[in-house]
């Protein structure tokens, strides 16, 4: 670690000399990266000007210093001046901050390694407890205060997202097949829960393949099944033959053939974070083996939350976990789809569907949620026909039970085709409809008290 002082000045005396040297260095460095008291000072103060929209100068400086009687602790007029005497230019102002920053962090790395080392020689330290504190102070120094934006330039951002889709771009991340109009902005968490052998993981798969289709980069988290695994079940989908066909070998050419687009899909990595921070950490790792900025969204997928790691146990952990995961998609510029599994309790209900309240674990999954998708497949719930006499047999129903936004047309449920084990956008066979005009639904609909009735099972 190096001696920053010469640099702290370099840098204070170079945003007093001139003042547009500040926005080289606001994202770098914060008022307590300086060694110097006297220094943490004079850019807090000169953080405060340039946030008023007041320009840095000697002068402005001063009296700014003496408004906030902190003119004092920033060694007076005599030093202020003697700032703008250590430096040259403003040329070299983002690299001495540079090694400012630096600096501090292994600094604070080391305080942190110290205070981890203090807590595991305690005859109660609990190892879960201690790595995340850890993990909160390494955050701290990068995610301190957050990132501010005034509304009015939020609104200009929206609207030029908006342009953009009236031109036909992709701009928003789109759902899945059964997700028809549903898009989803970066800091949103995606909830799809299902039973066991639903077909979740294959939902999952299957938006992270179509978002790489277009453009958009991300990873898929598998804490059931290893890539290898993973990419033989999507092979024997596409091949339209079960795992177990698929694993005896003597495919056909045509099958052979069939999964060999499976082989275009570059962006989307295969990869196992079973914390909420080895998400952040593996985001952060694609972006910078992808090359992708800060500012373009991605996505991560996770098979599934309740699997995940964490401090505490039983409903604890998970709330924790489910409030970490929606801070890293906020945090982190990404969308996160979170697999999650259902108890059985539904199977007990007249209606034999489920809602978000089957979502096992922690109710904080379906609170955080942006939106929760519920899939489940009536012939495994012992519904064998539809109300029209039609097979509910490789058909699967969606329902929406969240969204922050609304349901679109008003539906709220919907009938999909289920083809090799993948669930497809259906083909105007059976589409739950709440119409304004009274016709006999297909499946249950609610009245005008929300009162559900007309149930078939």
């Amino acid at each position: 670690m190096s001696n920053t002082f010469e640099l702290e000045q370099a840098v204070l005396g170079a945003i007093i000399l001139e003042s547009r040297s500040y926005d080289n260095v606001s994202s770098v460095i914060k008022p307590k990266m300086f060694t110097d008291a006297r220094h943490m000072a004079i850019y807090s103060v000169m953080e405060e000007m340039v946030s008023s929209g007041t320009q840095v100068d000697l002068l402005t400086l001063k009296s700014a210093l003496s408004k906030a009687n902190s003119l004092d602790k920033a060694g007076g007029v005599f030093y202020l001046t003697e700032l703008t005497s250590r430096v040259a230019s403003a040329a070299n102002i983002s690299s001495h901050a540079a090694v400012i920053a630096q600096s501090y962090m292994l600094k604070e790395i080391i305080r942190i390694a110290d205070s981890m080392k203090a807590s595991a020689m305690l005859d109660s330290a609990d190892p879960f407890d201690i790595i995340e504190q850890a993990v909160d102070g390494i955050r701290s120094m990068e995610y301190d205060e957050g990132s501010d934006i005034d509304f009015n330039s939020a609104v200009v951002e929206a609207e030029l997202d908006l342009e953009q889709i009236d031109k036909g771009e992709v701009v928003l991340m789109p759902g899945a097949p059964f997700m028809k109009g549903f898009s989803f902005l970066p800091g949103e968490v995606v909830v799809i829960a299902a039973d066991s052998g639903t077909g979740k993981t294959s939902v999952g798969m299957q938006w992270a393949i179509e978002l790489d289709k277009k453009g958009f980069g991300g990873f898929f988290s598998s804490l059931e099944m290893t890539p290898k695994a993973l990419a033989m079940r999507e092979m024997a989908m596409e091949a339209g033959v079960n795992g177990f066909r698929m694993r005896q070998g003597n495919l056909s050419i045509d099958q052979w053939n069939s999964w060999q687009k499976l082989k275009g899909i570059k962006k989307l990595r295969i990869s196992q974070a079973w914390t909420p921070e080895s998400v952040r950490k593996k985001i952060r790792s694609y972006r910078k083996d992808k090359k992708i900025a800060d500012t373009t969204p991605v996505f991560a997928v996770i098979d599934y939350v309740q699997l995940m790691h964490g401090s505490g146990s039983g409903e604890e952990k998970l709330t924790n976990i489910s409030h970490a995961l929606k801070q890293v998609a906020l945090e982190e510029n990404a969308v996160v789809l979170e697999l999650a599994q259902i108890n059985r309790e539904w199977l007990k209900a007249k209606e034999r569907k489920p809602t978000i309240h089957n979502i096992r674990g922690s109710d904080a999954i379906r609170h955080d949620a942006d939106f929760v998708f519920l899939l489940y497949r009536p012939e495994y719930a012992g519904v064998d026909t539809f109300e029209d006499g039609t097979s509910t047999r490789d058909s699967g129903v969606w329902i929406i039970g969240k969204s922050r936004i609304g349901f679109p047309d008003g539906k709220q449920e919907g009938i999909c085709s289920i083809v090799n084990g993948k669930w497809q956008e259906h083909q105007g066979r059976y589409e739950v409809s709440y119409a304004p005009e009274p016709v006999k639904p297909r499946l249950p609909f609610k009245d005008d008290n929300d009162n559900l009735k007309d149930f078939p099972f």
